[in-house]
This record gives structure tokens, C-alpha cells and sequence, in this order.
């Protein structure tokens, strides 16, 4: 099984209006991190792609952990990482 986080994605905006949908490709802040395999945000909002991309190696490295909003997607990303 791959890890949860090589899956992560770093979402932004289409337009940079905080109340538009956030894409995968989206060049505009706000930026967050996107968990494909929880289907919701883990981390952000960031006002810049480099503090998103920051975060995202934190975690990676083990000094940053996830934000789960709720205790059922903690669960569910513990049962993915085992």
C-alpha cells in the first residue's frame, strides 16, 4: 500500500476568491492540502503556494501534523497509514 502522502495535493483556485471552488490546478490563493484517499482539505488555508508546498514536505518529514475536521476522517487516515 502506497503512503497517504505521496498521494496529497496542493489545491488552489481558479479565480483567488476565497468563496470559489477550489481545483487541483488552480494557480490562485488560497492554496490548501488535499487528501484524494479522504476526499477533504488536511492542511491550509495558505495565502502562497511556497507555504503550502512548505507544509506539505513538514509533513512528510514528520515536524507537521495533518488537520482532520472531525474525528471519523482521524480514523479513517490512521487506518491508511496503519
Amino acid at each position: 500500500m502506497s503512503n497517504p502522502l505521496d498521494n496529497i495535493v496542493i489545491d488552489g483556485t481558479e479565480f483567488g476568491e476565497p468563496d470559489n471552488d477550489m481545483v487541483g490546478d488552480g494557480p490562485k490563493p488560497p492554496f490548501a492540502l488535499f487528501s484524494p484517499d479522504l476526499q477533504c482539505n488536511i492542511g491550509g488555508p495558505y495565502a502562497e503556494k511556497a507555504h503550502a508546498e512548505a507544509a506539505l514536505q513538514a509533513m512528510k518529514d514528520g515536524k507537521l501534523n495533518p488537520y482532520f475536521p472531525n474525528f471519523a476522517i482521524a480514523k479513517q487516515w490512521n487506518e491508511l497509514v496503519g
